[in-house]
Order: C-alpha cells, then sequence, then structure tokens
C-alpha cells in the first residue's frame, strides 16, 4: 500500500468494517476507468475531482459493491483526490481493465455505462473564431449519446454510447471521430489515427483490430467474410452476455469488416485531416469519392517504395578509373485479376446503356430490359437469363475460374447471381418458316484483362496499372510509373520485351534507348522460339554482359515476379465483384502491407537499402 493510499484509508477507516482492501482497489479502478465520465461533473478546465458524484455512476458503484449510496458517496470524499492524482488516468491513456468487463456487462448497462464509452477528444470547441477572451475555448454543451458496438481486439464485441457535444457559437457537433458543422454536407476528421475509430453509425472498431484483419488479408488471403467469422468464433459470445437487451448487433458481418478496412486505411494513409460527405444513404458512398481521390494520387510511382533500391535488385560497383557504375533491375508481369467494366472496349462514357444488347441493332432497350421491343431480340435475352439461373452455368464459371480458395469458406448454397450481370456471347439459332437467323448478342459488363506489375529483383513491387485491354507494349505503364530517366531503371525484364522493342522502335520512342529490355530467362527459355531471330537479337539476356556476374551466373533474379504473381492472383475471388475504388485501393494497400514486409526481411538479412532520389 502507498502512503498516500494510507494517508486517504486513515480519515475514515471504519470503511473496512462495510469494504475489504480488495473492494476499496476495485473502487478505485474502475474510477480510473470512468475518469472521462466523472469528469462530466466538473468544467474543462477545473484540475480537481468533482464533489460528488452523479446519480447514475453512483448507482453502478453501488451495484458492482453490493452497498447504499451512502456508503458509495462515503468512499467518494475519502479517496477522491487520490484516484484523481493517480498516474494515466485521462483518455486513452487511461487503464482499460478487461478483467472488469463483466462487471460493466452485469452492472453498468442498467445505468448507461458501458465498458468504454466514447467521448470526443475534447470538451471545448477547437475553433480559434469562438475563443474566449483568456485564449481558452467556450464548454461545448447538449450531450447526445447513443448506443453502438465496439468491436475491441481483445474481448470481443462490447456494448457502449457514442457521446457528441455540441458549441453553440460556430455551431458545430463534435463527435469521437469528426465534427460536423450544422446543414454543412461534409464532416471533417481530426488529424491522426484514433484508437477506436467509427466505421458506419452504430459501429466501432479498435485500430489494433483493423491492424490484424489488414495482415489477415496479406498474409493468407483472408476474406471480409472469414475474417467476420474468425472474429467471432475467437472471441467470447457478446449476444449473450450483457443482461439487457442489446438493439445493436453484436455480431461482426461481412461490411463490418470492409467498413474498418477502408474507414482505417483512408486516416492512415491521408496523413492530413479527412473531410467525407455527411448526410448519405450508405457508409459505401460516403467513403466513394476520397478513395478515389486516394487512388488517383496511387497512379504511377505513387507507392511509397516506387523507387526502392537495395543490392538484391540494384549493382553498384567501382572502376578501376573511380567512377561509379550502377545498374537496377526490375520486372514487369501480368496476372489475370479484374473489375467489371464497360463491354465496349476503353470506353469512358454511359452513351451507349440505353443501345439494344444486340450487336447489330441500334434500337434504344425497353425499361428493364437490356434490349429492344423486337420479339427475337427479346426472346435472346430470355434465353440469357435462363442460362444465368442455371447450375450448370454456375458449375462451369466456378470451373473457369481455377481458384484455390473462396470468399466464404463455409458456404454450402450455390452463391447466386454471383454471374448473373458478367458479360457472355448469347447466340440464339432458331430455324423459323423463312429460314434460318442468327444473331450475337453481349449482355453485362466486361472485365479488365490484367493487372500489370512491376516488380523490383528483390520482390518489392515498385508499382501496379490496370490494362483493360491486352498488356499493351508501348511503354506508357513504365513511362508513367518512371516519371524521370533518373528513375528509369537500367534493365527491365518483361516476357513481351520483343513485341514491346518493335513498337518504341516504330514509335521513335528514345525515353528507353538507354534502358535494357531482355525477356526474362524462364520464358527466353520456354516461350519464345529459337528460330524468331529477332527477339534473340534484340532481347536475349545473354546479350548483356552485365546482366552475368564474372562467373557466369545470373546477376538478378529475372523470375521474382513468380512467387509475386502467385500472392496477388490469391485475391481473385476477395476482389471479383467489388465496385472499381475499393478494387483499387485494396489491391494498393495489400501491395504496400506487403512490400513493409518485404524489406523489414530484407533488412534482417542484411541487405542495404536506398531510394533513388
Amino acid at each position: 500500500m502507498t502512503s498516500s493510499f494510507l494517508r486517504a484509508l486513515s480519515s475514515s477507516p471504519e470503511i473496512l468494517d462495510i469494504l475489504s482492501v480488495h473492494e476499496i482497489y476495485l473502487f478505485l479502478n474502475l474510477i480510473q476507468q470512468l475518469c472521462a465520465r466523472i469528469s462530466r461533473g466538473i468544467a474543462p478546465h477545473v484540475p480537481e475531482p468533482p464533489l460528488v458524484l452523479e446519480s447514475d455512476v453512483t448507482g453502478f458503484f453501488g451495484s458492482v459493491l453490493g452497498v447504499n449510496d451512502a456508503v458509495v458517496a462515503s468512499c467518494w470524499k475519502m479517496f477522491r483526490m487520490y484516484a484523481w492524482d493517480t498516474e494515466n488516468w485521462r483518455g486513452d491513456d487511461c487503464s482499460w481493465d478487461s478483467g472488469n468487463l463483466k462487471l460493466f456487462l452485469d452492472h453498468g448497462l442498467h445505468h448507461e455505462i458501458g465498458f468504454r464509452d466514447l467521448e470526443p477528444p475534447t470538451r471545448v470547441c477547437i475553433d480559434p473564431r469562438c475563443a474566449l477572451p483568456n485564449g481558452k475555448g467556450p464548454e461545448l454543451v447538449e450531450r447526445h449519446h447513443h448506443p453502438v458496438t465496439l468491436f475491441t481486439r481483445d474481448v470481443g464485441a462490447v456494448p457502449v454510447w457514442s457521446n457528441s457535444l455540441y458549441c453553440r457559437g460556430c455551431k458545430t457537433w463534435y463527435h469521437p471521430n469528426y465534427y460536423v458543422h450544422d446543414g454543412a454536407m461534409q464532416r471533417t476528421y481530426y488529424a491522426g489515427m484514433p484508437s477506436i475509430l467509427q466505421g458506419s453509425k452504430r459501429f466501432y472498431f479498435e485500430a489494433s483490430l483493423c491492424e490484424r484483419f489488414r495482415n489477415m488479408m496479406v498474409c493468407s488471403w483472408a476474406s471480409a467474410t472469414n475474417c467476420a467469422r474468425i472474429y467471432n468464433l475467437e472471441t467470447p459470445d457478446a449476444s449473450s452476455r450483457p443482461k439487457i437487451q442489446w438493439p445493436i448487433s453484436l455480431k461482426m458481418d461481412c461490411e463490418n469488416v470492409w467498413d474498418a478496412f477502408f474507414m482505417f486505411g483512408l486516416l492512415k494513409d491521408q496523413g492530413t485531416s479527412l473531410n467525407l460527405k455527411h448526410k448519405v444513404s450508405s457508409h459505401a458512398i460516403r467513403l466513394a469519392p476520397a478513395l478515389e481521390a486516394w487512388n488517383e494520387s496511387m497512379v504511377g510511382p505513387g507507392q511509397p517504395r516506387w523507387s526502392h533500391t537495395c543490392n538484391l535488385c540494384c549493382e553498384v560497383q567501382t572502376m578501376a578509373d573511380g567512377d561509379t557504375w550502377a545498374l537496377r533491375a526490375v520486372i514487369t508481369d501480368g496476372v489475370t485479376l479484374g473489375h467489371p467494366c464497360c463491354r465496349v472496349h476503353d470506353c469512358k462514357h454511359d452513351a451507349l446503356k440505353k443501345k439494344c444488347a444486340i450487336d447489330t441493332c441500334a434500337n434504344e432497350v425497353e425499361a428493364g430490359f437490356q434490349t429492344c421491343s423486337l420479339s427475337d431480340h427479346r426472346t435472346l435475352e430470355d434465353r440469357h437469363r435462363e442460362q444465368n439461373r442455371a447450375m450448370f452455368q454456375l458449375k462451369w464459371h466456378l470451373e473457369n475460374l481455377k481458384i484455390s480458395q473462396t470468399e466464404d469458406s463455409l458456404r454450402t448454397e450455390d452463391g447466386g447471381a454471383v454471374v448473373g450481370d458478367e458479360l457472355h456471347d448469347v447466340q440464339c439459332e432458331g430455324k423459323p418458316e423463312e429460314g434460318n437467323r442468327k444473331f450475337r448478342a453481349q449482355f453485362g459488363w466486361r472485365r479488365t484483362h490484367n493487372e500489370e506489375l512491376c516488380v523490383a529483383t528483390c520482390g518489392v513491387i515498385l508499382g501496379r496499372a490496370t490494362f483493360f485491354g491486352s498488356e499493351g507494349p508501348n511503354g506508357v505503364f513504365h513511362r508513367t510509373l518512371f516519371p524521370t530517366l533518373q528513375s528509369l531503371p537500367g534493365c527491365i525484364f518483361h516476357d513481351n520485351n520483343c513485341n514491346v522493342k518493335k513498337v518504341l522502335e516504330s514509335l521513335c520512342n528514345e525515353y528507353f534507348s538507354r534502358c535494357a529490355l531482355p525477356v526474362d530467362v524462364f520464358h527466353m527459355k520456354s516461350k519464345h522460339k529459337e528460330s524468331d531471330q529477332y527477339c534473340n537479337s534484340r532481347c536475349n539476356p545473354a546479350n548483356w554482359p552485365s546482366l552475368m556476374t564474372v562467373d557466369g551466373k545470373w546477376r538478378f533474379n529475372s523470375s521474382a515476379t513468380e512467387i509475386t504473381n502467385a500472392w496477388f492472383g490469391g485475391f481473385q475471388l476477395i476482389v471479383r465483384e467489388m465496385r472499381v475504388e475499393r478494387y483499387n485501393f485494396f489491391l494498393d494497400e495489400m501491395i504496400k502491407i506487403r512490400n513493409k514486409l518485404i524489406v523489414q526481411d530484407l533488412e534482417q538479412k542484411g541487405a542495404c537499402l536506398y531510394n533513388i532520389p
């Protein structure tokens, strides 16, 4: 026992006739967890604790300790100064003892006290225009609160209350993660990463739990559905713990995981304050513009490691004359991963949205259909719909995917309309009395062709781009990724470099004139014919002596993309039905996290890492 504790106890030793020392320590521990709640009874700038506790807090302590309000009041009077002087009692620094969770579930909810209720990070207005003569902001008032579910990393889903406060001066509502002015179209998030972040209105997540989901996805291709299922399995059955009916679900689902993933990613990547639409019909719609804006910033040299270099992907030598010679090598390859896009190649408008799906028909569609009113065309659309509903169509789709894992590991039903909107060519070959007729139509959307990756020979992914058609051999991807000659690698391996080189020569493109463009060793041996004189004379890696060491071994691992492609392709089913902005953001986040892990591994191996300035 500390001397200050003994001094407080000596003022009323008779309390030991009612409470044990253990119960007194429990009382003090709960005070620390409820410090934010108790401080509501004092002004924001007052350093001393309130003289009396609010009735709901008193009722909670009395229920936990099994004593009446008078005993609680005596304990508070005796220990309030001691408890208020204890270190780490404010805000997120307060010790959240998970061992007390059951006490809050059993005794706190009746008094509208949760295990970790959520508060705005300030109790005064932070707008300088509202500052008082003493320079401090006015106290926020008109407290509102509503029940929410907090998903924690260690103790599962917890019922808590979310609180908001109001500034009457600038008419601003302050919430736990953001503030918004009356009538404003946007909400502004506080700078920095909060320890607890809000997904949709009724659900909050610990930031450490969001990190866990990201790590599960990048290391084991865990889908959001399986992340939610694992979370519900490994945490206590929260739905049966509260002794009152909680109005918000305490079970995590797929949408919860995605809300946490994208919200965490935006807050982590933003660097500055984040602004999102306030009044929208769904959280997905709220996030979309911010995701699109961030995706635009990632085009080209957007990845933090885009200029990465180390001694596994860059050879540096000092020549006899004292000059330094350096050769940096990367590999480019495509992975068959795509998102839905217009059935018209490289379409960037919606002018054909109302055109009949029959290739040769220019009529407009009727409402609710993809074809015009002509009976033959409508018959073809009906046949397409029947095929989508048929079991053989689903079996063909799954067989064609050749996937190694599923989005939901426990799904037993056929998946419904998973292919209902995807593009399929449909032909109708009837034989009416007037003779044979054959129609061809395209219903639904296409998919982008592939994702092109540029990978350093050490395994770090430098950049990514979506190819809507086939892999274009025109160097645009590399020109965008490496915008300056100084950043351009000295060697770019690609399995189709012979065609790339032909196109560059036809365009008289000099940007890559000082860059070696060999075919990687594996594809040179297995894909390209020995009789192809152009490829052998222009793209055979053996043509560049600098790509080999003095003992005849290849200097760089030109097959580094094979492992990377296998990892990247594992996300196929996860991203298959994603909206474009989520698709791009998700893949870039996965690359970013993996690069961090690769770099950590390289550092442990003693590789010399640096970035090209």
